[in-house]
């Protein structure tokens, strides 16, 4: 497809780039900065359990059972 083409089926010129605003950072407050860092840190801390759990009934028959579940709460703490 030339150019013309895309720039037809697209709506607007391919030929000039499109103009961007620069970028900002954010306004924000220290407190709001370091709830920002411990929700990223919880997040990472919570999806390693899940892949922890997640290995953990893979290698157990791939199945939740009582038991399974009772060995998930007693190791991961959930």
């Amino acid at each position: 497809m030339s150019n013309l083409n895309l720039s037809l089926v697209a709506g607007y010129s391919v030929d000039s780039p499109a103009l961007s605003k620069p970028a900002s950072l954010p306004n924000l407050s220290l407190g709001d900065f370091l709830e920002r860092i411990g929700a990223k840190i919880h997040a990472a801390q919570r999806r390693r359990v899940e892949a922890e759990v997640a290995r953990y009934i893979s290698a157990n028959g791939g199945v939740i059972t009582d038991e399974v579940e009772r060995q998930i709460g007693l190791r991961f703490g959930m």
